[in-house]
């Protein structure tokens, strides 16, 4: 089923995603328990419309809107970048700048960290850290360990995946989701040596979780672990 899709703020607030769906009759618009908006339409419903059917929703995503956890100060972003807030004078503007370390937020005097519009900012510079952080480093890591077991996969690609850490089709073609950037090493390695096994064994019967076990020893105890992990910021 193709798909377009767009991100709009709605009322200064609500970040909602806007998907043009092929074979989607009706509109439909869902609220996650973890804070995403998302609005599904049909190919011919244009920008305008949807947007209308936005505002006059507005009421029910007040009263329904499950907010997330703001950022803070000094919060750590994947593995290698902490949000820093410095506060500027009036005459300048509400900026973002990510460095090597730091994803910098510099704050006007009529701004607080809390803020909708500033919390926005912050969660698609968030996205963009994580996406870089992860293609910097899980294609390397895929090397290092498909080496060192003498597994072969035919491509790699990093992408921002709802429900899963990573996939292996039948190719061997490998994605994974850039979210790891926010697990610890082990767990990250057992996503990866997970994926790998797929390129023996493409489904979770007892013969998979035997090769991951032999591969990665210790496989199960890191199985139960990821589950207590989300796939989010």
């Amino acid at each position: 089923m193709s798909q377009t899709s767009k991100t709009v703020l709605l009322n200064k607030k609500f970040l909602i995603k806007i998907f043009k769906k092929k074979g989607v009759k009706s509109i439909r618009l869902t609220l996650s328990q973890n804070g995403d908006i998302r609005l599904t339409t049909p190919k011919w419903v244009s920008n305008r419309l949807a947007l209308e059917f936005l505002e006059n929703q507005l009421d029910f995503i007040k009263d329904n809107y499950h907010e997330k956890l703001p950022f803070e100060d000094n919060q750590l972003i994947g593995r290698y970048h902490r949000i820093l807030v410095e506060p500027i004078d009036s005459s300048s503007p509400l900026k973002l700048k990510v460095t090597s370390n730091n994803l910098i937020v510099s704050l006007p005097p009529d701004y607080l960290i809390n803020d909708p519009e500033v919390q926005t900012k912050i969660n698609l510079k968030a996205l963009k850290i994580l996406k870089d952080e992860a293609e910097n480093y899980l294609p390397q890591r895929l090397s290092q360990l498909a080496t060192l077991i003498d597994y072969e996969y035919q491509s790699v690609k990093i992408k921002q995946l709802k429900r899963r850490w990573g996939s292996c089709d039948n190719k061997k073609n490998i994605t994974f989701n850039f979210f790891l950037m926010n697990l610890p090493n082990e767990l990250v390695d057992y996503v990866i040596y997970h994926e790998l096994c797929h390129t023996k064994v493409l489904n979770h019967s007892v013969n998979f979780w035997q090769l991951l076990e032999s591969i990665y020893p210790g496989s199960q105890k890191y199985r139960k672990m990821i589950k207590k992990f989300q796939p989010q910021i």
